[in-house]
């Protein structure tokens, strides 16, 4: 198979036999032709032709192309190596929207089934679509301000772009402050009860700025760095550590409407209150203020 070719399985549906025929379509960016092969005969359907109102762009899943007069229609990508790039490329595209006046989060959703309940949060793929037909989707509600992969095997390969791509890490710059703020550690236990949201929106109502926010998991020796100030003056520093490595932790920059560190950090303090609160209200214990 021709190296230099974006490949895909496409489907055309001959109205004389009543049948969908499976094809392979390459399409040659170089010159803009495309060839065309039975995927259970591996016989040629189309020699490879140059088709001048197609382009790459025009090459996608779920993309209808009329061909010489047939509809042809996208249904996966061919091979891993048009996979790769053109999922690579879908994710650009999306993040060259964003950047570079906005911020966004990144989310590796973890579960049962997950990419395919994530899909269904987020609705149908045409905004128009989701508006109508599932309003109370993130896409019908929030329009293309929430972004889905096309398939489970997208979502892994956006995934390591995104987490383990040293050359997007250089593009992708944290949008923390580090200047009138503090830090907000929300710990394991809460993460793992799924009080993260809740504590965010408490947060957030208080008229507090998230700034920046990430996912961590402490090693003992960095956590027994991270809370040496506490060593030998707490009794309970470590309990503190062994509570801290236990889980992933939520580690948010927190501002707000003064302009310097001591009063952003001292209102977030009073807002969190006690160390162990006596009231009902337990979600509090469940975050930590750093200066």
């Amino acid at each position: 198979m021709n190296t230099n070719s974006n490949v895909y399985l496409g489907e055309w549906y001959q109205k004389e036999a009543d049948l969908n025929r499976q094809l392979v379509v390459s399409f040659f960016p170089s010159d803009n032709s495309v060839e065309l092969v039975d995927l259970k005969t591996r016989k040629t359907f189309l020699r490879r032709t140059k088709i001048e109102e197609l382009n790459e762009n025009d090459f996608f899943i779920g993309a209808k192309l009329l061909i010489f007069g047939k509809q042809i229609n996208i249904l996966d990508y061919g091979d891993a190596k048009t996979r790769n790039k053109k999922s690579d490329e879908q994710l650009l595209n999306y993040l060259m929207d964003c950047m570079p006046s906005q911020s966004f989060i990144a989310l590796e959703i973890i579960g049962n089934n997950a990419y395919n309940q994530y899909r269904e949060l987020c609705g149908p793929e045409s905004l128009s679509e989701a508006k109508q037909c599932a309003p109370n989707s993130f896409r019908g509600l929030y329009g293309g301000d929430v972004y889905c992969s096309r398939s489970a095997e997208e979502a892994a390969n956006e995934s390591r772009f995104i987490f383990l791509n040293n050359d997007i890490k250089l593009v992708l710059r944290s949008s923390a402050l580090y200047t009138n703020s503090t830090l907000c550690i929300v710990k394991p236990h809460a993460v793992r009860e799924g009080k993260a949201g809740e504590i965010i929106t408490e947060i957030l109502r208080k008229k507090f700025t998230v700034t920046a926010i990430k996912m961590l998991r402490f090693e003992r020796p960095n956590c027994e760095e991270f809370l040496e100030v506490y060593k030998g003056v707490v009794p309970e520093y470590e309990s503190m550590v062994m509570q801290m490595i236990s889980g992933d932790c939520m580690a948010l920059e927190i501002t707000n409407k003064y302009d310097d560190n001591r009063s952003t950090y001292q209102s977030f303090r009073d807002f969190c209150g006690p160390i162990c609160p006596v009231s009902d209200t337990n979600w509090i214990n469940a975050m930590k203020p750093f200066c």
